[in-house]
C-alpha cells in the first residue's frame, strides 16, 4: 500500500507546484499590467497638463486681445467724443468773439 501512495503523492505535488507556479506567473503578469497602467495613467496626466497649461494660455491671450480691443474701442469714442467738443468750441468761439465785440463796442 505504501507504494502506491507514493505515485499519487508525487502526482499530487507535481499537480501543487504546478498551481503554485500558476499563482506565481499570475502575480507576475498583475503586476505588470499594473505597472503598465501606472505608466499610461502618469502619460494621461502629463498630457492633460500640457493640454490644460495650452488652453489656460490661449484663453488668457484670448482675454488680452478682447480687452485690448475694447480699450481701443473706449480710447477711439473718447477721442471722437473730444473732437466734437472741440469742433462746437471752435464754432461757439467765433460767435462769443461777435458777442463781445458787439458788447464792447457799441
Amino acid at each position: 500500500m505504501e507504494t502506491s501512495r507514493d505515485p499519487l503523492l508525487h502526482d499530487l505535488i507535481r499537480q501543487e507546484q504546478r498551481q503554485a507556479d500558476r499563482v506565481a506567473a499570475a502575480r507576475a503578469e498583475a503586476e505588470q499590467i499594473v505597472a503598465q497602467a501606472e505608466a499610461e495613467a502618469a502619460k494621461l496626466i502629463e498630457r492633460s497638463q500640457a493640454e490644460t497649461e495650452a488652453a489656460a494660455s490661449a484663453a488668457l491671450e484670448s482675454a488680452r486681445q478682447e480687452a485690448e480691443a475694447e480699450r481701443q474701442r473706449i480710447v477711439s469714442a473718447a477721442r471722437e467724443h473730444a473732437d466734437r467738443i472741440r469742433a462746437q468750441a471752435d464754432a461757439n468761439r467765433e460767435r462769443a468773439v461777435k458777442l463781445v465785440l458787439d458788447q464792447v463796442l457799441p
